[in-house]
């Protein structure tokens, strides 16, 4: 890849809150690699990690003239549901203007929602920005916690699909408390890795 980790830093325009929440994904991140999925290119986990909410305090008009840079359109439902636009917008810039690779692109487009059979870059970086250490909601601290409590019942594979299965629980009860739209790939995610700790 033709850029280095300070290169990113240097171009991130973060409030120092989500700055601190962004290296402390970078952390996660490639400590559950090398727990999860030790071949993983550490360069790629550490660059997704640091580029996932490079658009996340955007307006929804930034975002929107961000996509249109592009040539992509968002959807009705994309506007109904901000929160999952910078999601978008931070994988256009990725993978447009940074000419990063689209295993790193795709990591940030679906880190806030998941999908089905995520490839392991894609469940390091999902799960690194829910359980990263800044993060002091009783729901992160809780998932964290349920997390550490399955490494020490289960295989490392068994204890994430059942951590990603209770964070993707967690999400949909929060939107649904919310009469928010629940975007289909976290409910098919969900379904998934559920199904996958039946057959363990």
């Amino acid at each position: 890849m033709n850029i280095t980790r300070d290169d990113i830093l240097n171009l991130l325009v973060l409030s120092p809150k989500r700055f601190k929440h962004t290296l402390g994904t970078e952390k996660a991140a490639l400590e559950l690699a090398r727990l999860h999925h030790p071949d993983l290119d550490v360069e790629k986990v550490a660059f997704s990690a640091l580029l996932h909410d490079m658009t996340k305090e955007y307006s929804v008009e930034q975002h929107i003239a961000a996509a249109e840079k592009f040539g992509v359109s968002f959807s009705d439902v994309d506007i109904l549901s901000p929160k999952l636009l910078h999601s978008k917008t931070a994988s256009l810039i990725s993978r447009f203007e940074l000419k990063l690779p689209d295993d790193v692109c795709d990591a940030i487009l679906y880190h806030t929602t998941g999908r089905i059979a995520m490839t392991p870059l894609e469940e390091v970086l999902y799960f690194a920005d829910y359980i990263e250490e800044n993060r002091v909601d009783d729901e992160c601290v809780s998932l964290r916690e349920s997390y550490k409590s399955f490494l020490n019942q289960f295989d490392p594979r068994v204890a994430l699909d059942k951590s990603l299965v209770l964070s993707f629980d967690r999400t949909i009860g929060n939107l649904m408390k919310k009469s928010h739209i629940i975007d289909k790939n976290t409910v098919e995610a969900r379904n998934y890795y559920l199904k996958k700790t039946f057959i363990k």
